[in-house]
């Protein structure tokens, strides 16, 4: 009996006086230079809280295990004088792909608006991603996305990060802040503007259809469909480099690309969305 005993109590007793591990979830994503717009050497340290890891030299990914529920994380390289740059995001319940998370030697704002691509009306509550930043739209459609990694030495990393753009009833669109520099910290980028879901399409399924010529060479040719700097729909052209799209009316140009090679940008004007047009794109 006094065997069990001393048992009991080198085991703690059946107490419960040990501490319970809480559920964990695991954050992956990429630190990247805004300066090369590749990893950095020597490697960053990600870490959230206790957790901690350090990224892979060969692409920037990582791989972090932290408790559930958290916001944010921070990259630091003191190295390269790129930190620490912290990063926030929604409450992580689960395994999380973060994205790329662009760090740089400085760190700006970046605003706009967001616009209906049919009306021109402002678009708020929309949710905007850029460069591993998170903002949503404002009342009057104007978001400002803060600590931005930037450089002002080599501005064409920054030029060439692609954001998102999402809001309820409209199609997602990309955008860039090509060709805008920073003036007292703050990048001003054009208007974005989002193309909304009909619910009264055309007669067809498309209502811009067209070739990318010669058909030989334009057949598996990438065509995009944009207003201005924002891209509103890609597809890849079929036999004898045909394409469609079915988008509503307004001012729109097309493009195509295959193999390196791009294809000058056409106009074609839709004024209803019943409308069919063909536009042809040559090589």
């Amino acid at each position: 009996m006094a065997a069990v005993l001393i048992l009991l109590l080198a085991c703690g007793g059946g107490g419960g006086g040990g501490s319970s591990t809480g559920t964990t979830i695991t954050l992956t994503g990429r630190i990247v230079s805004v300066v090369t717009t590749g990893p950095l050497n020597p490697a960053a340290t990600v870490s959230s809280g206790s957790a901690s890891t350090t990224t892979q030299l060969g692409d920037g990914s990582f791989s972090l295990d932290t408790p559930t529920g958290v916001t944010s994380i921070t990259s630091n390289n003191g190295t390269s004088g790129f930190g620490p740059f912290t990063f926030t995001f929604p409450a992580a319940t689960a395994t999380t792909d973060l994205g790329d998370l662009y760090v740089g030697p400085e760190k700006v704002r970046v605003t706009g608006t967001v616009r209906n691509s049919v009306t021109n009306a402002v678009i708020p509550n929309a949710t905007i991603s850029y460069a591993g930043r998170n903002a949503t739209t404002n009342a009057s459609g104007q978001f400002t996305l803060v600590d931005v990694a930037y450089s002002s030495a080599t501005q064409t990393g920054f030029w060439g990060i692609f954001g998102n753009v999402a809001a309820t009833g409209f199609f997602a669109s990309d955008f860039t802040a090509n060709g805008k520099t920073a003036s007292s910290g703050l990048v001003t980028v054009d208007d974005i503007s989002l193309v909304p879901v009909s619910d009264d399409p055309p007669g067809t399924p498309y209502n811009i259809y067209g070739q990318v010529l010669p058909a030989a060479t334009g057949e598996s040719a990438t065509v995009t469909l944009s207003q201005g700097a924002t891209t509103v729909r890609t597809t890849t052209a079929g036999t004898n480099g045909t394409f469609f799209f079915w988008v509503p009316a307004g001012t729109y140009t097309i493009a195509a690309t295959k193999d390196g090679v791009n294809s000058p940008g056409v106009n074609v004007t839709l004024t209803s969305n019943n409308q069919i047009v063909r536009k042809d794109v040559n090589f």
